[in-house]
């Protein structure tokens, strides 16, 4: 119970929490997300491929790729919500996506897990992008 205790606390702490209060077993997601933010911060693998491409995309081209696709995927991957958030019409959201598809396989779901997961660990914005 002590452990559990205290890992709930840590999680409650950390920068996954989405309560303020909450059992252990409501926290596992973010238990994980933190044991997993610990073992790849110090690794490259956080800042590389596929996020990297994309993030080196925008600074050598003035584009919001990274923030599109952030929203995106805090949006369930459903363009017209994300589009919402990103006060984008569908079809620009849907072009944009279609360029990044050109940096980056989007189709593969292996690639887009690790691409959530750079994405949610990197922490640079809220699901909104801000």
């Amino acid at each position: 119970s002590a452990r559990q205790a205290e890992e709930a606390l840590r999680a409650l702490c950390g920068p996954y929490a989405r309560a303020e209060v909450g059992h252990h077993e409501e926290l596992s997601a973010a238990l994980f997300l933190m044991d997993v933010d610990a073992s790849v911060r110090a690794k490259p693998s956080l800042h590389g491929e596929p996020l990297g491409v994309v993030a080196a995309h925008d600074a050598r081209h003035g584009t919001h790729y990274v923030r599109s696709l952030r929203v995106w995927v805090a949006a369930h991957y459903d363009v017209p919500r994300a589009a919402d958030t990103l006060s984008l019409h569908p079809n620009t959201l849907r072009y944009r996506l279609r360029r990044i598809g050109e940096l980056i396989d989007l189709d593969d779901p292996d690639t887009r897990l690790v691409l959530a997961l750079q994405l949610r660990l990197s922490g640079a914005a809220g699901p909104d992008g801000s």
